[in-house]
């Protein structure tokens, strides 16, 4: 009766009242600026087992009840970015995760910060970007975090040798087809312990319109009902080379990541359907170990124009194999404190999205389950999540 009642009153989430964004901008004859904000506010709720039955919190990433419900920030952002003459800047603040259990922590980090100078040639431009930013590649890691489909990101996220980093970037633009080379420093996580040199990180991406005339769709994953038609397909590869790891048992050893994926964004009017996967090797002196995983979803947008809402329902299906090689008897979830995916197994997504005003105010309720590859455990978790941006 307690799980009842509890479930009820997240669920009564959906129903927060509507807000509408206010867009923020300033500028005078030569200088743009603006300023934006993202506010994802979450209730999660998880029964999860581990493969010999006991209880275990998907939270924590440990043995254990989790809370009834756990209500946290799942993203803050705040940025600015400021255009001229061809130029764009852009610094972004995040504070993400705050007071979810097993993470307590508040503080305030410094994602982006990056200028760009943009050269038009014809039908072509050419953009080139310096500083703190993600490589643009593997577009389930790259897409915009407040425009899911789901309340969490694709279960190809779990394999980038791509993360935030301090580099540059050469993109060619056309209307039907983009290419981009990102070279950026890499992970160099145990480098504070090692007088051994680094690396660097490589990546680079094609993405094209295969039908004559029609342009690259913007990159989402919902279109929340917005007409149109677009179809894009994608390749990329990457390589972290020669980065200096720290190991769990404290010895210093050079490793590095090559990672390829492959996608399809597909767009007509009310639908949205997005399929990707993605395999990584990881080389170390000790071993190889390839890993892969695939994501298909979709999701239908229904006006509802009595109430002045539309509503999406969505799934999605996920395969994810973090060792090739070997059939896995993982035994929980994730040891993980902040993970949104599950060891080797397979994962089943259900969710519906509110749309107030758009994407910039909106209420997603999504339910996984999870099993594991060769092991009795499992995962249930329900997320209801809602977002107000400006």
């Amino acid at each position: 009766m307690r799980r009842s009642t509890l479930t009820l009153s997240v669920l009564g989430l959906a129903f927060a009242p509507a807000a509408w964004s206010i867009p923020v901008s300033l500028a005078d004859s030569t200088v743009k600026l603006d300023v934006g904000a993202v506010m994802q506010n979450r209730a999660e709720m998880n029964w999860a087992e581990d493969s010999k039955g006991n209880a275990f919190d998907v939270n924590r990433g440990k043995l254990g009840e989790s809370d009834p419900v756990d209500f946290y920030n799942r993203r803050a952002r705040l940025t600015v970015s400021a255009e001229r003459e061809g130029w764009k800047g852009l610094i972004s603040f995040a504070a993400d995760n705050a007071d979810k259990t097993g993470k307590k922590e508040r503080a305030v980090d410094l994602v982006y910060l990056w200028a760009a100078k943009t050269i038009k040639t014809g039908s072509l431009s050419h953009v080139i970007t310096v500083g703190q930013d993600q490589p643009n590649v593997q577009p389930a890691y790259r897409d915009p975090s407040s425009q899911l489909l789901l309340p969490v990101p694709r279960a190809t996220v779990l394999f980038p040798s791509a993360y935030i980093g301090y580099g540059a970037r050469y993109q060619l633009n056309h209307k039907q087809f983009q290419f981009s080379v990102d070279v950026q420093n890499n992970r160099d996580q145990g480098k504070v312990d090692s007088t051994e040199t680094d690396g660097l990180f490589y990546g680079a991406r094609l993405v094209a319109s295969p039908i004559p005339g029609l342009a690259l769709p913007k990159r989402t994953e919902s279109f929340a009902g917005e007409p149109g038609m677009g179809l894009a397909i994608g390749i990329d590869g990457t390589m972290d080379h020669s980065h200096v790891l720290k190991e769990s048992n404290g010895s210093i050893v050079t490793a590095s990541y090559l990672s390829g994926g492959a996608d399809i964004l597909f767009h007509m009017d009310n639908l949205t359907a997005v399929a990707d996967a993605r395999i990584q090797k990881f080389y170390r002196p000790e071993n190889k170990v390839l890993s892969y995983a695939v994501s298909v979803q979709a999701g239908y947008a229904i006006p509802v124009a009595a109430a002045g809402i539309v509503l999406e329902p969505a799934l999605r299906g996920s395969i994810i194999d973090k060792d090739v090689d070997v059939d896995e008897a993982v035994k929980t979830y994730s040891s993980s404190a902040v993970a949104e995916h599950g060891n080797s197994g397979y994962e089943g997504e259900v969710g519906l999205n509110i749309y107030f005003k758009g994407h910039s105010n909106k209420v997603q309720i999504g339910f996984q389950r999870w099993e594991a590859e060769a092991s009795d455990a499992s995962a249930n978790i329900l997320r209801v999540q809602h977002q107000f941006s400006f």
